[in-house]
């Protein structure tokens, strides 16, 4: 995959030029004083993984990438919030938010 990288007050007067090269499968780095700040990406890899797998073989790669995020994100929740956690109640507060509005 081809890089191009730019500077973000230059990539102002060039949107529609880094869409394109984007879309066309180019990533783009933005930086700020050359430290790299922002990747540009498609929206959807499928359409990436399509051109370069095939149909049915990016399918499978993009389903397969899903599900690792998926599990990623329900091992984190599982560690952060086990079992051993505390069950916190609302009188163990010592200040309330007072925007929270309850339901």
């Amino acid at each position: 995959m081809l890089t191009k990288t730019m500077e973000v007050d230059e990539a102002h007067s060039h949107f529609s030029e880094l869409i394109s090269l984007v879309t066309a499968g180019t990533e783009v780095v933005l930086t700020e004083k050359r430290v790299p700040l922002v990747r540009l990406v498609p929206a959807t890899q499928q359409s990436l993984l399509h051109k370069t797998l095939g149909e049915e073989d990016s399918l499978i790669a993009y389903n397969q990438e899903r599900d690792a995020w998926l599990q990623l994100a329900v091992t984190g929740l599982e560690r952060a919030y086990g079992d051993d956690e505390p069950e916190y109640m609302l009188t163990m507060l010592k200040q309330t938010n007072p925007d929270y509005e309850r339901g």
